[in-house]
């Protein structure tokens, strides 16, 4: 059932992204954000910052290739449990 549940929220959340990337591709996405007055490259950020926000969101953060299964098995379930979307696998990836 957990399984199963994972493949329809799975499905449900490519759907999503089909749908924004519909609305506004992810390359003009992008491109608007560089634009903004405020928009900061990653190399420009203070070291300290970087550590704080991957402490914060994401502490295996270095020791997963960017898909954290620990963390998408634990949203699926909390997304099942919720029956809507609640949590999501890493928001820094």
């Amino acid at each position: 059932v957990i399984i199963c549940s994972g493949f329809v929220l799975v499905g449900k959340g490519y759907l999503v992204y089909r749908e924004a990337v519909g609305e506004v591709s992810l390359e003009e996405k992008v491109t608007s954000i560089q634009e903004k007055e405020d928009f900061t490259e990653y190399e420009e950020l203070p070291e300290v910052y970087v550590n704080a926000v991957v402490a914060v969101e994401d502490k295996r953060f270095y020791s997963h290739v960017g898909v954290d299964p620990i963390a998408i098995c634990r949203a699926i379930l909390h997304d099942i449990q919720a029956g809507r979307y609640v949590e999501g696998g890493s928001t820094i990836t």
